[in-house]
């Protein structure tokens, strides 16, 4: 029995000893996560301030909070607690005991004549010391939680810090380090594109080191406009390169186009598309399709496959070369013998009946679909080297607008808006038509360039005394000038991605007179001049003749056709 009470005496002190072990860390603990939560808004603004991401400032703010908050518990579970005297003495006040756990303590190792009586006192009837020691948070700590609300508004709902970061911090902005972003946001856009075809490692390199060299302050203007000048002559070597495998593939579309109705219009859209095995499919679905069409339609696909064919026969590479002969004999297969078919005509006077000769037997049909096949690799390269195309003429035409903003001077090269309202034919290049009207626009292949001017409206006047129209020479045509440029044009906004936006580079003199009406690509949000009065029908179909004969770079296309109207 006295061990019992003794045993009894021991486990009351070992559970009062914990539970003030546990306070103490939980207090300790609620300090630190204050602490840490100081830290944490002291973190995110500091993340904000230097342009990171919400996700790196939660990252940072949320170690702050974590360190600090087992820091705390880690020290205030280590903190020494009381010695069994003052942990009775303690136990015994907050009982109301009056002193009997401290006297027990005492009279266990003594041989005090009340000794027994004293410990008699113990039993499981005394109140358990954890319900008068609670653990819960301490009230002076309760706003920590808000100081976590305001470590997240910082980090999600505060974007504007990055802006006055740059306010306060860096002073106006640097022109050229502005460039490297905006280059850089392009470059990261095209590389992550998970439908695109990646740029040749050298290249990539080119442009990383060249953002990094835009970014990192060194350069001067001139500097910065020759390396974009450099990175515009690899974009063009690169382009140079693949201008080859994007003219055999507009070989494979032309091809394509001649079978594109009747019993080879699934031939046709496959090998337009590039897709070699629906086009494997469609040829093998061909002979059944001959068959039943009628013999107009079949001797009309006939020649069709054999133009084709005969379009692929001119090609360079030996594959299209190769798929062009099949095709072309699998024309020559499906076309009736005339021999045949006056026979076959003889045989209709006799009473008798036969089948209609011609068409495409399935055997003919299936070595068609092998050699469609046996192309497959070649048609899937033409492809990648059309979007590395793209992708180099888009990168290089973000170049030149990069280096226009920064001060240099437009390289525009032939086809691509060099006669800017000029309406002066270069070298070994034809005239204009339209002169008498001011249009500048020549022919396709005729004229370096079909820029839309203030020409375009014929709002110029030759001074008296001026040649007849269509021989007017450049010394000439300075003498002429605008008689109303509010009415032609009035400033707009642009929307979309991309917008062709046209400035002059001086002021118009007295006379009206303008010395240089550059054109280039630049990333949005500008302010253009755009016509409110209809264009002539000529810059219309100049226009489209330029686009559907891909005079225009692909980066400008849309821009072109969005500008003239529509046009298609």
């Amino acid at each position: 029995m006295l061990d019992d009470r003794l045993l009894h005496l021991e486990r009351t002190l070992d559970r009062a000893s914990r539970r003030l072990r546990a306070r103490a860390a939980v207090q300790a603990g609620a300090v630190g996560l204050q602490v840490g939560g100081g830290l944490a808004l002291v973190l995110a603004l500091g993340c904000k301030l230097t342009g990171a991401g919400p996700i790196v400032a939660f990252a940072a703010a949320g170690s702050a909070v974590a360190t600090g908050t087992l820091l705390g518990l880690f020290v205030g579970a280590l903190r020494p607690t009381l010695d069994p005297r003052d942990l009775a003495l303690l136990v015994d006040r907050l009982n109301g005991t009056e002193e009997l756990l401290v006297t027990s303590l005492y009279v266990v190792g003594t041989q005090e004549p009340n000794r027994d009586d004293i410990l008699g006192r113990l039993g499981p009837g005394l109140p358990d010391p954890r319900e008068r020691l609670p653990v819960h948070f301490p009230r002076h700590l309760r706003a920590a939680p808000l100081v976590l609300l305001a470590v997240a508004a910082i980090a999600l709902w505060v974007p504007a810090f990055e802006q006055i970061r740059f306010d306060w911090f860096a002073g106006p902005p640097d022109p050229i380090a502005e460039e490297g972003e905006r280059i850089e946001e392009r470059v990261d856009a095209l590389l992550e594109d998970p439908e695109g075809v990646a740029l040749p490692p050298e290249l990539q390199g080119e442009l990383k080191d060249l953002v990094e060299d835009l970014q990192g302050g060194s350069l001067t203007e001139e500097e910065a406009e020759q390396r974009l000048r450099e990175m515009q002559e690899s974009l063009d070597q690169l382009t140079k390169e693949l201008s080859e495998g994007d003219d055999l593939l507009s070989e494979l579309e032309q091809a394509a186009k001649e079978l594109d109705a009747g019993p080879t219009e699934a031939l046709g859209e496959a090998l337009a598309d590039g897709d070699m095995d629906a086009a494997a499919d469609a040829a093998q679905q061909l002979s059944e399709s001959l068959a039943q069409a009628e013999p107009q339609e079949r001797q009309q696909a006939a020649e069709a496959l054999q133009r084709a064919g005969e379009q692929l026969m001119q090609s360079a590479d030996p594959s299209l070369k190769q798929l062009g002969e099949a095709i072309k004999q699998a024309g020559q297969q499906s076309s009736p013998d005339p021999g045949q078919q006056g026979q076959q005509g003889q045989q209709g006077q006799q009473g008798s009946s036969g089948e209609d000769p011609g068409g495409l037997s399935p055997a003919e049909a299936q070595e068609l679909a092998k050699q469609l096949q046996q192309a497959k690799q070649t048609a899937q390269q033409l492809q990648r080297d059309r979007q590395a195309l793209e992708r180099s003429q888009e990168l290089n035409a973000e170049m030149e607008a990069a280096r226009q903003r920064l001060g240099g001077e437009p390289s525009v090269s032939k086809g691509e808006g060099q006669g800017e309202g000029e309406g002066q034919p270069s070298e070994g290049e034809g005239q204009g038509q339209g002169q008498e009207e001011g249009q500048g626009v020549g022919q396709p292949g005729n004229q370096a360039g079909s820029g839309h001017t203030w020409e375009d409206q014929g709002e110029f006047h030759d001074d008296p005394g001026s040649q007849p129209p269509g021989t007017a020479s450049k010394t000439e045509r300075d003498h002429q000038q605008i008689d109303d440029f509010q009415r032609l044009y009035k400033e707009a906004r642009l929307q979309g991605a991309k917008s062709l936006v046209a400035g002059t580079n001086s002021q118009l003199d007295e006379r009206g007179r303008v010395d240089e009406l550059p054109t280039r690509l630049t990333s949005a949000e500008e302010v253009a001049k755009v016509g409110t009065v209809a264009l002539p029908d000529e810059v219309r179909q100049a226009a489209t003749q330029a686009v559907e004969a891909e005079e225009i770079p692909a980066a400008y296309r849309e821009a072109v056709k969005e500008y003239f109207g529509g046009s298609r």
